[in-house]
C-alpha cells in the first residue's frame, strides 16, 4: 500500500528519522493537493517540494509522469526523483526541486506584462516541442525566474500529447493582459515576504515576515496579524494553524479562532467542514462551527481524503 496519512506525513516532518535516506527540513505549512500532501522543505541545502501520496492511486500518477519527464522532454520542461520506500520503509515520497523565481501569480505584480506573455510564448513552444500536457496549469503551479521564463511544477499529472493545457494557457493570457503591469507592486515590497509560493487563497494571501505568520487581503491590507508560527491556506473559509508553543487551531477569514489553539493537532476537511483535534494523545471530532461534536477517544490516526 504505497500511500500514508496526512497525519503520518505530518508526524513524519517533526520527527524526520522516519525517512530513510533524507533529513527533511520543512520550511512552511504542511498543504494538501488531491492525491498529495506537500510541504516545501530544505533537503541537503535544496529547495524543494516534498510530496507524499495520500490516495491509492496517487504513486501510479506520479510514475507515469516520472517515465515521461525521463530524459529529453525532462530536460525542457523539468522532473522530479521518486524516493520509493522512503516514509516509515513502505511509502514512496516524490522529492522536486524548486526553480529560482517567483510564482506566477506574484510575478503578475511584479513583472512587465511584455515579459510575462514573452515568458508564456516561449513555455508555450516547450511544451509543443516535448509533446507533453501538463494537466494543472494553475498561477500557483508556475514559477517564473528573473528573465522571465516560466517553469511548471507539481509534474506529477503530466500526460503525453500537446493541447491539455489549451484553456488554461488561453485564460493565463487573459489574466496577464488584464491584470499585469510594469513595476505594480503592493504597499510594501514583496522581497520582505516569502510570497514565492503563496498563492491568494479565498481573498487571503498567507504571509511570512519576521514576526510570524499572518494573512493579507487582495489589496495587500493586513487582515490578519503574524501571530502564528505556521498557518494553511484557507479553504472554504477555515485555515490551520500552529502558534509558538506548537499549540494548533482554527480560524476563520477574520482570523477568529473557531477552535482555539490549545491543541496537540488540529486537522480540519473541506469536504465535511469537520476537524479531527487531538489532546493529551485522544482525538475527538469538532464541527466547522468549532463545537465537538464525539467523545475523546485513542484512535491512533486521522485519515481521510481531502481535495483542493
Amino acid at each position: 500500500m504505497d500511500y500514508c496519512s496526512i497525519q503520518n506525513f505530518h508526524n513524519a516532518l517533526h520527527d524526520t528519522g522516519r525517512f530513510a535516506t533524507i533529513r527533511p527540513h520543512c520550511i512552511e505549512a504542511l498543504c494538501r493537493t488531491t492525491h498529495f500532501a506537500e510541504c516545501r522543505a530544505v533537503v541537503a541545502n535544496r529547495d524543494v517540494l516534498l510530496h507524499a501520496p495520500i490516495t491509492n492511486n496517487a504513486m501510479a500518477l506520479a510514475e507515469r509522469a516520472y517515465a515521461i519527464l525521463h530524459g529529453e522532454r525532462g530536460e525542457l520542461i523539468g522532473n522530479f526523483t521518486i524516493l520509493h520506500r522512503e516514509l516509515n520503509s513502505h511509502t514512496s515520497i516524490i522529492l522536486e526541486d524548486i526553480p529560482q523565481g517567483e510564482i506566477l501569480e506574484s510575478a503578475m505584480l511584479t513583472m512587465s506584462q511584455e515579459k510575462l506573455l514573452s515568458g508564456l510564448r516561449e513555455f508555450e513552444e516547450r511544451m509543443r516541442r516535448a509533446d507533453i500536457s501538463h494537466n494543472n496549469l494553475r498561477k500557483q503551479n508556475i514559477v517564473v525566474d528573473r528573465n522571465g521564463h516560466w517553469h511548471p511544477i507539481r509534474l506529477y499529472y503530466t500526460t503525453i500529447g500537446y493541447g491539455g493545457d489549451s484553456k488554461q494557457m488561453e485564460a493565463l493570457y487573459t489574466e496577464i493582459k488584464s491584470v499585469a503591469q510594469a513595476n505594480n507592486c503592493l504597499n510594501e515590497p514583496l522581497s520582505a515576504y516569502r510570497t514565492e509560493y503563496i498563492p491568494l487563497r479565498e481573498g487571503r494571501r498567507r504571509m511570512v515576515t519576521a514576526e510570524g505568520v499572518g494573512f493579507r487581503d487582495e489589496n495587500g491590507n493586513m487582515v490578519i496579524a503574524p501571530r502564528y508560527v505556521w498557518a494553511s491556506d484557507f479553504d472554504e473559509g477555515r485555515a490551520m494553524v500552529m502558534t509558538d508553543e506548537k499549540m494548533m487551531g482554527l480560524i476563520d477569514t477574520s482570523g477568529r479562532e473557531v477552535i482555539k489553539a490549545e491543541y496537540e493537532i488540529v486537522e480540519y476537511s473541506a469536504r465535511d467542514g469537520n476537524s479531527w483535534v487531538r489532546q493529551n494523545g485522544l482525538w475527538a471530532l469538532f464541527d466547522y462551527s468549532g463545537l465537538q461534536i464525539t467523545e475523546w477517544d485513542d484512535r491512533e490516526m486521522v485519515d481521510y481524503d481531502i481535495e483542493l
